[in-house]
């Protein structure tokens, strides 16, 4: 029987929205400085380098940024489609199976340690297009190994324009004000489909240092 999440435990997420948020974002995705600069100011973002971090690196960086800090949500953003996310190009190949998260005790523990991360009542959301699309198995195995609620998409996510939106289904709620400033985040008319890889070389690689120094200084 897979994990579902209760009305009670939507109610619970629904009453800790504006609490602190972490939220990683991939420079795998269009325009993705446009989502760093729309976080909120009491959100800690941290910024990955999807074709270059390794899983040690990424959990360095999460360290480094969050301080020891516990988050109501923990939030990664980048492409998916049903099944799979984009979590780095050297993990299974760039995105994540099911069957990939199941057989990677080095994936897993990613997880476990972004669970550390979350406080009590709080949220791992999976911002990437229809990863629940076709049925909630990523989801129930994530919640399985963290011990936390795990949300969602069953569409695309991110601009209306592109006919995408901000709502996490598997729990009906749109995540969007818990990390970032809506009329901000209206600037980044983008989605995030799994994409071809000229369209991903395309987003561009960043330089060395250019992540932290976004961090720093372009908080609009």
């Amino acid at each position: 029987m897979g994990c579902s999440t209760s009305k009670m435990e939507i109610q619970a997420l629904t009453e800790a929205s504006g609490a602190p948020a972490m939220l990683l974002i991939s420079n795998n995705l269009p325009l993705y400085e446009e989502l760093i600069r729309a976080s909120l100011l009491s959100t800690t973002v941290v910024a990955v380098d999807y074709n270059s971090w390794t899983l040690e690196d990424l959990k360095e960086a999460i360290e480094t940024r969050a301080k020891g800090a516990r988050y109501a949500s923990v939030g990664l953003i980048d492409h998916g489609k049903p099944g799979d996310f984009c979590l780095l190009k050297c993990v299974a190949g760039g995105s994540v199976s099911t069957s990939e998260l199941n057989s990677s005790p080095e994936i897993q523990a990613l997880f476990k340690d972004l669970a550390q991360y979350v406080s009590p009542g709080g949220r791992i959301d999976l911002m990437a297009c229809s990863v629940a699309q076709n049925d909630t198995k990523m989801v129930d195995e994530l919640k399985r190994i963290t011990g936390v609620t795990v949300a969602a998409s069953t569409d695309l996510t991110g601009g209306a324009m592109k006919g995408g939106d901000w709502v996490m289904e598997t729990i009906g709620k749109d995540v969007s004000g818990d990390y970032f400033e809506k009329a901000k985040l209206a600037r980044w008319q983008e989605v995030a489909p799994v994409i071809t890889l000229a369209l991903i070389a395309a987003g561009g690689a960043i330089a060395a240092g250019a992540v932290p120094a976004l961090i720093n200084k372009d908080r609009l």
